[in-house]
C-alpha cells in the first residue's frame, strides 16, 4: 500500500499506459468482479453506451495483451475481474486483518495493554504501508468519477491507519515502552502533518526518553514548518512544551 508495484515473480513489471494501469488497479482493489457498466462510468461517463462499450472491450483486450500472463485477466458478459486465485493484493490483506483487529481491541479498555498476539497482527497491518498515500506517486486515469472513487478510498484507508496507531501508541505507553511510542507517533505525524498533538506526543516521548535536546529541536522544526507552509503558530500547547524545553536549553 502507498506507490503501487506490479510483481510478477517477484521482479517488477511495468505497464505502461497509464488507462491501463488504472483499470488494473480498480479491479485488483475492488477485489470481487466488477460490472462492465460500472467500468464505463467510471472510465468514460462523457461517452455515450455503444461507444464506450466499444471502448471497454477495446481497452481490456489491451490489458490482457499487457499482462505477464492473459489468463490472469477474467471476463464474462457482464464483469470483469482478476483471478485472486492467482493474484495476491495487499491492501486485501490489510483490510482483512483490519477487520479482525478491531473486533478484538474495542473489547479491551485503553488502561489495558493488547495482548502480545494482537500487538504484533497490528505491527505487521501497519508494515504493509510503503508510505502515507494509498496509490502515492501514480499516475492515474483522470476523470472525475475515478478521482472520487480514489478519494472515498483514501479517506476510509486513512481513517483505519489512525484508528490503528493511536491504539499502538496505548498500548505502548500502557507498557512504558517508550521506544514503540515514539514510532508510532511519528507514523501519525506522518499521515496527520498539521496535528499537535502528535507532535506533542513525539515531544514528550523524547522527553521521558532523556532526550529534552532533540525534543527542543524537534519542536523548532515544526514551529517553523507550521509559519511557512500554513502561516500560522502551532497551538498554545505546543508552545507551552516548546517554551518549557527553551527554558531548559538555556540553563
Amino acid at each position: 500500500m502507498g506507490t503501487p508495484v506490479i510483481l510478477w515473480h517477484d521482479q517488477p513489471f511495468i505497464i505502461r499506459r497509464r488507462i491501463l494501469r488504472s483499470i488494473l488497479y480498480y479491479l485488483a482493489f475492488r477485489g470481487d468482479p466488477v460490472g462492465r457498466g460500472e467500468l464505463i462510468n467510471l472510465m468514460w461517463p462523457e461517452l455515450d453506451d455503444s461507444k464506450a462499450r466499444s471502448f471497454l472491450r477495446d481497452h481490456l483486450s489491451k490489458l490482457r495483451a499487457a499482462l505477464p500472463d492473459k489468463t490472469l485477466l477474467l471476463t464474462d458478459n457482464e464483469n470483469v475481474y482478476l483471478d485472486f486465485q492467482r493474484v495476491y493484493v495487499d491492501v486485501h490483506d490489510y483490510q482483512r486483518s483490519i477487520y479482525e483487529i478491531i473486533a478484538s481491541i474495542r473489547h479491551i479498555p485503553r488502561t489495558d495493554p493488547m495482548t502480545e498476539e494482537l500487538y504484533v497482527n497490528c505491527m505487521r497491518a501497519n508494515a504493509l504501508w510503503r508510505s502515507p498515500q494509498l496509490l502515492a506517486g501514480s499516475m492515474l486515469h483522470d476523470s472525475v468519477e475515478y478521482e472520487e472513487w480514489l478519494t472515498y478510498e483514501e479517506k476510509r484507508k486513512w481513517r483505519s491507519r489512525v484508528l490503528l496507531l493511536e491504539r499502538m501508541v496505548n498500548h505502548c505507553a500502557v507498557l512504558k515502552d517508550n521506544g514503540g511510542r515514539l514510532r508510532w507517533f511519528s507514523d501519525l505525524a506522518l499521515l496527520d502533518p498539521y496535528n499537535d498533538d502528535y507532535h506533542i506526543g513525539i515531544m514528550q516521548t523524547l522527553i521521558d526518553l532523556k532526550n529534552p535536546r532533540e525534543a527542543f529541536f524537534y519542536g523548532q522544526r515544526i514551529r517553523i514548518k507550521y509559519e511557512v507552509e500554513m502561516g500560522l503558530p502551532p497551538s498554545k500547547a505546543f508552545q507551552d512544551i516548546l517554551d518549557e524545553l527553551q527554558a531548559g536549553q538555556e540553563h
